[in-house]
């Protein structure tokens, strides 16, 4: 049985060049990726245009790099997040490629409430908790205001996908809390991936969401294709 803390204190991940403990993760092996200038100038300014630390390093460097890669496989695909609550993660993920010189086009689908829809939670979808939503709409559009580019689409999904003519997607950020959801958002939005295209479902692995896994693990088991689990909790995947 495990018995180390999942965070060390006060929820924040203790970071050193050669350990790391925090996001239910202890390791031993070398963590500059974490301790790049470019890396903690990124995440100090999320955790202060959000107003939280969510503690989640290891997340934002598995976003980091899955950006990058987007962007030198398909340089003209755009970015999507389904789910974007506070906009803690594409915050991140702008503020750390602006620094390389990067900036993609971005669609944030989100109904920016500040929890999941009763439906939802009726067909046994686990809230993240309300600090992880959005605080309001306005708030996370002024959050974004300094990015061009960035656009957010108001409603539930998958519907809202028929509201605009997305263009080809590169990199598609996947954290909706409910299996269901994502599975037919997933199904909509395939299409519009390019080859290579990366996919970064931000609860696959995620300790108690066993059956949201099951779902969306469904989806690409019809697909035939498999989805890396990561020791922080995401799923990673590629379109051949």
């Amino acid at each position: 049985m495990l018995t180390r803390a999942k965070y060390a204190i006060n929820g924040v991940p203790i970071t050193t060049p050669d350990h790391y403990l925090g996001e239910g993760v202890e390791s031993f092996h070398s963590q500059s990726d974490l301790l790049m200038p470019d890396f903690e100038t990124a995440y100090r300014s999320t955790v202060a245009a959000v107003g939280n630390d969510f503690g989640i390093p290891q997340r934002m460097r598995l976003l980091a790099w899955a950006g990058q890669q987007a962007l030198a496989a398909n340089p003209a695909a755009c970015f999507v997040e389904f789910g974007t609550g506070r906009g803690f993660s594409m915050y991140f993920l702008l503020s750390y490629l602006a620094q390389h010189n990067l900036h993609p086009q971005l669609f944030m689908f989100d109904t920016f409430s500040d929890d999941l829809s009763a439906e939802a939670k009726a067909r046994g979808a686990i809230s993240a908790g309300r600090d992880f939503y959005a605080d309001s709409c306005a708030q996370v559009s002024e959050r974004f205001s300094g990015f061009a580019g960035t656009k957010l689409v108001v409603g539930s999904l998958p519907e809202t996908l028929d509201r605009i003519s997305l263009p080809r997607v590169g990199l598609a950020h996947i954290d909706l809390n409910d299996g269901r959801a994502e599975v037919e958002t997933l199904d909509r939005v395939w299409p519009n991936l390019v080859s290579g295209a990366l996919v970064v479902l931000d609860d696959f692995a995620n300790r108690g969401r066993s059956a949201q896994r099951r779902e969306v693990q469904s989806f690409f088991l019809r697909l035939g294709l498999p989805v890396l689990s990561t020791p922080q909790g995401q799923g990673l995947a590629i379109k051949p």
